[in-house]
């Protein structure tokens, strides 16, 4: 039976995101899984205890490779660039449900990722490895988010 998109040769293994958190802290790890091995591993931040990253599985709904960022607090627009907060890539989840969450993934600055920093629930990343983990993301992949 061919691929459906018509292509010959061998199918390319499944790719999936599984990311956790260490118990207590506000980090964890991202590993890109391709087929049964891990490809990648990434140290991320998440979520502290007032506002913690939702655990569960989630598919990716979109990947914006040039985020605007709007801050929450007054409005103002950052737009794409070094110094927007979410360069250079924006990964917005879907729960089970169809709904898309507010929490996503990005990347940070290295200040981001002082000790004791935590987010507001997204998936942080260090921009040079966000920029890596982008090549390998497409909409529909499986993320899975545990303690």
């Amino acid at each position: 039976m061919g691929r459906p998109s018509g292509a010959k040769g061998a199918r390319p293994p499944r790719r999936k995101i599984v990311i956790r958190r260490m118990p207590g802290k506000a980090k964890g790890e991202l590993q890109l899984w391709e087929g049964r091995r891990i490809k990648h591993r990434f140290p991320v931040v998440v979520g502290g205890k007032k506002t913690p990253t939702p655990t569960g599985k989630f598919t990716i709904d979109e990947v914006n490779r040039r985020p605007h960022y709007k801050n929450p607090k007054n409005g103002k627009i950052t737009p794409y660039s070094m110094r927007c907060p979410l360069w250079p890539t924006l990964v917005v989840f879907r729960d089970a449900k169809g709904n898309r969450l507010k929490q996503s993934m990005h990347g940070t600055t290295q200040a981001g990722f002082r000790e004791g920093v935590e987010s507001h629930g997204c998936v942080r990343l260090r921009r040079a490895d966000m920029l890596e983990l982008t090549q390998h993301l497409y909409e529909g992949m499986e993320v899975e988010i545990k303690d």
